[in-house]
């Protein structure tokens, strides 16, 4: 059976090495494994977001997480099942599009979620109350 996670959303981007840092710390309070996952529309990666995945991927094992890259155009549900799949207790994102952060969170009610922006500051929302989505 796999163990409970926090699962960090992540781009194609290197700079989100301060959320992969920001889930281990949640994933060591919490004393569970850390879940990388990147979720790209397209398998035609240019050679500089491959790069930079690269990076995130050797960052995440130097971290003792995992790194997981799926493809999907629907960002919002394949996010749910990767997080429903990795049993997450807590997700962690930058700041998206507040449309992907609110479609996952009416798909995951009880799971908070932290966002962190690009000076590390962080803001948690806390599970949905039943009844309210």
């Amino acid at each position: 059976m796999q163990h409970k996670s926090v699962v960090v959303f992540v781009t194609d981007r290197s700079d989100c090495l301060r959320l992969v840092r920001h889930g281990k710390k949640l994933a060591e309070q919490h004393d569970c494994t850390l879940q990388v996952v990147s979720i790209q529309s397209t398998c035609k990666l240019s050679t500089f977001a491959l790069d930079e995945l690269q990076l995130l991927y050797n960052s995440t094992k130097r971290l003792g997480g995992e790194m997981t890259i799926l493809f999907s155009r629907d960002t919002a549900l394949t996010a749910a099942v990767a997080a429903k799949k990795l049993r997450a207790i807590h997700i962690v994102s930058g700041m998206p599009k507040h449309t992907f952060v609110d479609e996952v969170r009416l798909l995951l009610p009880e799971i908070p979620w932290t966002a962190v922006d690009s000076n590390n500051r962080a803001a948690t929302f806390p599970p949905i109350p039943i009844g309210i989505h």
